[in-house]
């Protein structure tokens, strides 16, 4: 399944009061999936959202409305253009992104992209943000208030197997400023527990403490080392932190 994540900052959007003291937006957002051809492979209509905030969110620069769609594809090139329109003010937005499809290795080592979440946590119910148990609100914008928790989830394929049938790796976080990736100023890292098979789902949570980091641009990278196969993959995601 790929999956599409579309963010409109409240910033971009015009709330109203209604009479119970709440303010909402109504937002129609249509998408259309072309493949390499630019035949038209998958999307949405008119797909109708209510938005309501209380007032001091409405102008927040950490605060987003979030949709996620998905489809079924195969290995290939595509094309993604969607429309958002802001029914209070008739301002409306439109985004095409390329992208392409790969099938992933059975027998190597791959990693999947860094996906920046709101939040990260076990999942009570079904919805569109669970992920093998996880419920991921996503954060595609990649912006934090200090104080908050920067988290991300993203999974691992195909490791190697000992001897007894279990995984070996490690993994470690490193995080840089934007600007002078060589500076790095936080690292952790840890022996993964030999548990689970050779796919595996893995979640980060690091709080953003006055201590740790500052307001600004960083880069959080992610390697991962097979220990049994002796191979390695490195990620990378940048975020934002504000006060």
């Amino acid at each position: 399944m790929e999956e599409f994540d579309f963010v409109i900052p409240n910033t971009d959007l015009e709330f109203r009061p209604d009479d119970n003291g709440a303010f909402k937006a109504e937002i129609v957002i249509s998408t259309r999936l072309y493949d390499s051809k630019r035949r038209l492979v998958g999307g949405t209509v008119r797909r109708r959202f209510a938005v309501e905030e209380l007032e001091e969110n409405t102008t927040a620069q950490d605060r987003f409305f979030i949709y996620i769609a998905g489809a079924l594809l195969e290995s290939g090139l595509y094309e993604i253009e969607a429309v958002a329109v802001d029914q209070n003010s008739k301002r409306y937005g439109y985004v095409r992104k390329s992208f392409e499809v790969r099938i992933i290795e059975p027998h190597h080592l791959s990693l999947s992209s860094i996906e920046l979440a709101s939040s990260v946590r076990h999942a009570e119910e079904l919805s569109m943000f669970v992920k093998h148990g996880f419920e991921v609100l996503p954060n595609p914008a990649g912006v934090y208030r200090m104080g908050g928790v920067l988290s991300v989830y993203y999974e691992i394929y195909s490791l190697g197997v000992a001897g007894d049938g279990a995984p070996k790796f490690m993994i470690q976080y490193s995080i840089s400023p934007r600007e002078d990736p060589d500076k790095v100023i936080f690292r952790y890292k840890f022996l993964a527990p030999r548990e689970g098979g050779r796919d595996q789902m893995q979640v980060y949570r690091l709080p953003l403490r006055p201590d740790i980091i500052d307001p600004g641009e960083y880069t959080l990278r992610v390697r991962v080392v097979d220990v049994v196969e002796g191979v390695e993959l490195l990620s990378r995601r940048d975020f934002e932190v504000i006060e």
